[in-house]
């Protein structure tokens, strides 16, 4: 037992740590906890706790016989003992996922060695003797500082199951000996080994492996219980394995990036071509297209980031081959490039950081199943669960009741099951847990009488309910991802909101509901055995822009920068990931020819994309995430999407027609994004654009499932601020830009900026671009443009263009974005008029009789900061109808006092370039316009405009009324 000084600490105390170690027993093995001897371990004990779902083996300490096997007629002897790895612990299901059979009662992490462990590592401070002391890092019982004598005491609590966890203890004595040898008669070389070693405890160690619900809370408690402070760092290492499917084209979902299994990969990413920042969570899968096991875990939120004296998410997170690592678990950096075979792991290390005297620390990280989304904080788990994404059948739908044709093609399973499960992870009981399940448009509840709404009456502690909703995803809704969430409340329960998408499969059926569909940019989600146009789109009729076809195809040819019509030479086929503009003028329904054939989510499709905007398209009936695809550039080497933006190869965004609902005969307008969200639907057609000739590679994302909600990615801004600026017309629809500042972004182009697709040009068309000439090579029209935001002051150049005459164009703003200290001003460069975006929300103008391109200025001019500003300033009617405009500077400064009418039209200039100096100023104004005529009774803004010779900017305004 240990001495009693030992355990007076209060802090750990009051964590309730066991610490009394239990001893070994007279022939110097641990006594049996609980468990059954593993025949692979001849006489080793383990402590096991498990659910519906999970189970935990933990290894109990103790050593194993190094045995001879012998050879002919020599019989096999005892030659040694080696430590036997106790805390180690091996993770199981029992029913697994719900949804699948292939992963019940399967291991699911490496059950050879027992792979999931924890370890610590402590380095001293410096000192004038040791000004740089080398790190020691630990484990309860390891290769790296092995411990494998029974009377060295190393476990304060051995392994022991309480509840749903298994929890156990361990020590760090000052001057851990290097490897020492237990002999075959089993006396311990006394000139080795911690027995009768009297060096005092440095750390104390308590290991938890909790049960919540699929996930496994893998938490390592830290004291130093030195009369110094120490450096303290940890790690915990887990060995993933997937059964019977693993294959070498198995992949990592991490956040929103695809991962093949078959590489390491470290988060961040410190080169900066991938993840800068860590990662919430990730995911395996078997088998993309038809997933038995799926596994994940989290490393970063919630729990880890909250829980008392956590260290919050890990420092890193990598993905290794154990035969790289063994042996540097807290010093191995991922090889690049470097290639994992059959041993995956996932380790995670928290740097280490100073722990004074009595101070504790937790590291925290989950592991487990990876079918369901869920929130794990404490007091109770909620996690939702539902295919990842539908599939396709063909044949006679069982679920109708008519039969279908033997090509008739339907979505299954559907209805699917969405099942939600709360886990009463506290000591006391839930009570009147409401649940509620939150359906997009073109999904439904599929059982007559059935509630959106359900309820939990009880939840014991330490259980787990279970609700089910059976949900029909209708005929009609589009195919692409569908988002849907299940809530949970409660009294005296934090809310909790689970989001998460199912994939859509495409049906071999396009409608096109409205006249607006006429003109769309499609893809086919299918390939054929006959490619030709007219074969693939006959249900439409005739196919050709001359001879009174029935519908028209054209598409983008990069290399001439030109369109082309079927069935002109460069346009007669279609294949799959390409997309097209179709007119369609008859409104027919396209359905397709019954030589279609569906993509396997397991093959890879390849397009070539020349320089320039390229059209592209989702080649698979079920959606594709833009992160997921690769790039092969003309050096060979095949990118991650992301690599090959940053290697200068693609632009980071793709852009999706929108057709004009409100007038069919206009032209449409684009959405873009590129995040980690941003997905290629089936039957859409979207813009991308190649700085260089290469081969875009579509990557399957057959499981959608809620990897990550964060949008992250290169449009993401830093500290900045962007807002809409839109051109509206009656008759042809919006067309917006995006103009902003960040911190983070150039002057010049950078993956901020986003640049203008091409256009079908049309009779009447409206178009807004921002304009930079001044780019170089990058010059152009823009959809959204982002200065740095360094200077007081900037512009943007931004030009309307409308082809139809006597057409009346406003353009509109939103500044909810826009920080208080920035002032914002519209300059129409034809006429001069200008608005102050803040007090003003349009400006209206005419095309006239002959349309030409209408050119404004948007300033942005920051208030305040290290040099001028104006603090103070007040308006006030005088006698006379006259106005006195006084004003506070910080800094002498030349000064313009505008006076306007509320919708900013210039009424007169009170002052121009007058010398104001830092302090009060007054201007004066008679109440009379430019032309010397008193102004009629009303509001009126009287404006400051402060200039200084070093280009610092500042700009006030006051609203005055003027009586009659």
């Amino acid at each position: 037992m240990w001495p009693m000084n030992r355990l007076a600490n209060p802090l750990w105390l009051l964590l309730g740590l066991a610490l009394i170690g239990l001893g070994p027993t007279a022939h110097g093995y641990p006594e049996p906890l609980s468990g059954t001897a593993i025949n692979s371990f001849p006489g080793s004990e383990y402590t096991s706790v498990a659910n519906e779902k999970l189970r935990i083996d933990v290894r109990n300490p103790g050593i194993v016989q190094t045995i001879n096997p012998g050879t002919g007629t020599t019989a096999p002897s005892i030659v040694g003992y080696s430590n036997y790895r106790g805390g180690r612990a091996v993770i199981s299901t029992v029913m697994g996922d719900p949804y699948t059979t292939v992963d019940d009662d399967l291991v699911i992490t490496d059950g050879a060695s027992y792979s999931t462990w924890a370890g610590v590592e402590v380095t001293d401070l410096p000192t004038a003797a040791t000004p740089d002391p080398d790190p020691r890092y630990y484990e309860a019982e390891s290769t790296m500082q092995p411990v494998n004598n029974p009377n060295q005491d190393i476990f304060t609590q051995y392994p022991q199951a309480v509840g749903d966890e298994v929890r156990f203890g361990w020590q760090i004595r000052e001057g851990y000996p290097t490897l020492t040898t237990v002999l075959a008669d089993n006396v311990t070389n006394a000139n080795a080994g911690l027995a009768g070693n009297t060096t005092p405890s440095q750390v104390l160690v308590s290991q938890t492996y909790r049960l919540v619900d699929d996930k496994v809370r893998v938490e390592v408690l830290v004291q130093n219980v030195s009369t110094l402070t120490l450096n303290v760092g940890g790690h915990v290492y887990i060995a993933p394995n997937l059964g019977p499917q693993a294959g070498a084209t198995d992949t990592y979902h991490v956040d929103g990036i695809l991962d093949p299994v078959d590489h390491e990969a470290l988060y961040p990413d410190p080169s900066g071509t991938g993840l800068r920042t860590l990662p919430r969570s990730y995911r395996v899968f078997d088998n993309e297209a038809s997933p038995g096991v799926v596994l994940g875990g989290i490393w970063d939120g919630g729990d880890v980031r909250t829980a008392a004296l956590t260290a919050g998410p890990p420092t890193q997170a990598m993905l290794v081959d154990r035969n790289l690592v063994s042996g540097s678990w807290f010093t191995y950096t991922p090889l690049a490039g470097g290639f994992i075979g059959a041993k995956m792991g996932v380790l995670m290390r928290w740097a280490p950081a100073l722990l004074a005297p009595n101070q504790a620390r937790r590291y925290i990280t989950y592991f487990g199943l990876g079918g369901a989304d869920g929130n794990y904080d404490p007091p109770y788990a909620l996690t939702v669960q539902a295919p990842f994404s539908l599939g396709l059948s063909t044949g006679d739908d069982p679920t109708t009741p008519t039969t279908e044709a033997a090509d008739h093609s339907y979505r299954t399973p559907n209805p699917f099951a969405v099942r939600a499960t709360v886990y009463n992870s506290s000591d006391r009981s839930l009570s009147g847990i409401a649940l509620a399940l939150a359906l997009p448009p073109g999904l439904s509840l599929a059982v007559s009488g059935d509630s959106l709404s359900k309820t939990m009456p009880l939840v014991p502690p330490r259980t787990a309910q279970t609700v089910t909703w059976q949900v029909r995803a209708n005929s009609a809704v589009a195919p692409g991802a569908r988002e849907f969430s299940v809530s949970s409340s409660g009294a005296g329960i934090v809310s909790k909101v689970i989001d998460r998408s199912i994939g859509i499969p495409a049906l071999p059926q396009l409608e096109f509901p409205s006249l607006a569909r006429r003109l769309d940019m499609i893809s086919i989600p299918y390939d054929f055995a006959n490619r030709d146009i007219q074969h693939v789109l006959g249900a439409l009729g005739t196919i050709g822009v001359t001879g009174g076809g029935n519908a028209a195809v054209a598409r983008y040819n990069p290399a001439a920068r030109a369109y082309a019509f079927f069935p002109e030479s460069f346009l007669t086929s279609i294949y799959p990931g390409e997309s097209y503009w179709l007119f369609n003028g008859s409104l027919n329904t396209l359905t397709l020819p019954a030589d279609r054939q569906v993509l396997s989510p397991n093959q890879n499709v390849a397009v070539t994309l020349n320089t320039g905007w390229n059209q592209i398209g989702c080649p698979f009936t079920t959606p594709v995430r833009l992160f997921d695809c690769f790039v092969v550039g003309a050096d060979g080497v095949s990118r991650r999407f992301l690599d090959a933006v940053g290697a200068g190869q693609i632009r980071p965004v793709i852009y999706e027609y929108i057709p004009n609902d409100l007038n069919p005969t206009a032209q449409g307008t684009y959405s873009f994004a590129g995040d980690e969200q941003t997905y290629l639907n089936p039957w859409r057609g979207y813009w991308i654009r190649a700085v260089e000739p290469v081969t875009m590679l579509f990557v399957a994302s057959s499981q959608l499932g809620p990897y990550a909600r964060g949008g992250r990615g290169p449009l993401e801004l830093g500290d900045g601020w962007e807002f809409p600026l839109t051109a509206d017309s009656a008759v042809l629809g919006k067309r917006p830009v995006w103009l902003g500042l960040d911190s983070l972004a150039a002057d010049g182009y950078d993956s901020r900026d986003v640049e203008a697709p091409p256009t079908l040009r049309a009779e009447g068309d409206l178009r807004l671009s921002v304009v930079r000439a001044d780019w170089g090579r990058e010059a152009g029209a823009y959809m959204r443009d982002i200065q740095s935001g360094v200077r007081q002051r900037s512009v943007w150049r931004v030009a309307a263009d409308c082809d139809r005459p006597n057409e009346d164009i406003t353009l509109r703003w939103n500044l909810r974005t826009v920080p208080a200290d920035v002032q914002l001003t519209l300059v129409d460069l034809e006429t001069g008029a200008q608005r102050h975006l803040r007090t003003t929300s349009a400006f209206t103008f005419n095309t006239g009789a002959n349309p030409r391109t209408r050119m404004f200025e948007v300033v942005a001019t920051r208030g305040g900061g290290g040099g001028v500003s104006i603090p103070f300033m007040a308006a006030t009617e005088t006698r006379g109808r006259g106005v006195s405009i006084g004003f506070a500077l910080t800094a002498p400064a030349s000064v313009d006092v505008v006076i306007e009418s509320p919708t900013g039209r210039r009424i007169k200039v009170a002052a121009n370039g007058m010398a104001a100096v830092a302090g009060q100023n007054t201007v004066a104004w008679d109440g009379l316009d430019e032309a010397g005529r008193p102004v009629p009774a009303g509001l009126y803004r009287c404006r400051v405009l402060v200039a200084t010779d070093d280009g610092q900017r500042a700009i006030a305004e006051r609203l005055v009324r003027l009586g009659r």
